[in-house]
């Protein structure tokens, strides 16, 4: 954790701050090991000098129980209302300018630290993520893990229980409770179980539908193991599919080797997502609901963040996890969408996945 505060301190200042306040469970967890149950029950303040956790009594001993282990942060206890002015009182004397990322802290906070004196710039940039997107070894082990978890659960929890009359719902709260038996710290995003018509909702929400002969089921499920999370998806046919249905699956499997294959010789995360579309298009499919995939990590969507416009491409580094997911999704017909899990490395992807991509019929 030490090298990730060093990595966070040098970007700050290489962009003209001299403090960072980090927001966020996940990520004041990545810094300092606290696991805490909301973002709004802790801020992280880093300045050159030191490193300090504001929290309320709910958190102060295991709070102190980290800060002992490691010796890398202080604590400093405040409720509600308080901890903007334990803020200020933490960065004053030792930072001019404190930089946070505008996407997760609230205006009304910001206004209450500018009005106490303090001078906060929005840095327009996650700078967690820049650290966190080239995995070390420790989080590549846990990566494969948490996947390895998941890709159980769908083949020993979920197969045997799709069973006609099952709802959408009911199989979500299974796969909840079986990731936990299985180690895992708890879903890394709400399960989307979705049968027959629902498929066409990209993440449409479980819900009482009951499955019947002749669904597609659609399955998109992740954990969380030791803050690292994993993402997962397959198809599975309840009962013979008819041609279009087998046709538009082996399109996708086809469309996913195919970029995968590019990132063999190339980095580049629009011609990455771009490959899969024109796969697809010789195919007859659209693919332009979301990119082809997204980094996975501390959270579950984190950089590289793969965009379906050319104008936010990236370059995909070395050690960076992230997801291959082609979907279609046909209104009034069904939708569909296999993903997998790759790692980059100097000598091209590495697929984590040991479960087989292939349409399941049951």
């Amino acid at each position: 954790m030490k090298n990730r505060v060093q990595k966070l301190r040098e970007i700050y200042r290489s962009k003209g701050f001299d403090a960072y306040l980090v927001y966020g469970k996940e990520y004041i967890r990545y810094f300092t090991g606290i696991r805490f149950r909301e973002d709004n029950e802790a801020f992280l303040c880093v300045t050159d000098s030191d490193m300090t956790v504001i929290t309320d009594t709910r958190y102060k001993s295991v709070a102190e129980e980290l800060r002992a282990k490691t010796g890398l942060f202080e604590v400093e206890l405040a409720s509600g209302l308080k901890k903007p002015e334990k803020i200020v009182e933490v960065f004053l004397g030792k930072a001019k300018k404190v930089g946070f990322d505008g996407y997760f802290l609230s205006h009304d906070l910001i206004d209450i630290l500018r009005n106490r004196g303090l001078v906060c710039d929005s840095s327009h940039r996650d700078y967690v993520e820049d650290i966190s997107i080239e995995k070390s070894i420790e989080e590549q082990e846990k990566s494969k893990e948490a996947l390895a978890i998941t890709e159980l659960v769908f083949e020993q929890d979920v197969l045997p229980a799709l069973k006609e009359g099952i709802s959408e719902i009911e199989l979500s709260g299974i796969i909840s409770l079986a990731h936990k038996r299985r180690g895992a710290e708890g879903d890394s995003f709400d399960p989307i179980v979705l049968f027959g018509e629902n498929t066409v909702l990209p993440h449409g929400l479980p819900g009482a539908r009951r499955l019947k002969e002749g669904d597609i089921v659609q399955i998109d499920i992740g954990c969380a193991f030791e803050g690292i999370c994993s993402d997962f998806s397959r198809v599975v046919s309840f009962g013979q599919p008819d041609h279009e249905a087998q046709h538009l699956h082996k399109s996708l499997v086809k469309a996913q080797r195919l970029a995968v294959e590019y990132l063999q010789e190339g980095r580049d995360s629009f011609t990455f997502h771009n490959t899969a579309v024109t796969s697809l298009k010789a195919d007859g499919y659209d693919f332009n609901l979301h990119g082809i995939g997204h980094g996975a990590g501390i959270v579950i969507h984190c950089q590289p963040h793969i965009s379906l416009h050319a104008e936010k491409t990236v370059q995909i580094p070395d050690g960076a996890i992230f997801t291959v997911e082609p979907g279609v999704y046909i209104e009034g017909w069904l939708g569909m969408r296999v993903e997998n899990m790759l790692l980059m490395t100097s000598s091209g992807p590495i697929v984590l996945n040991k479960f087989p991509d292939d349409l399941i019929i049951l």
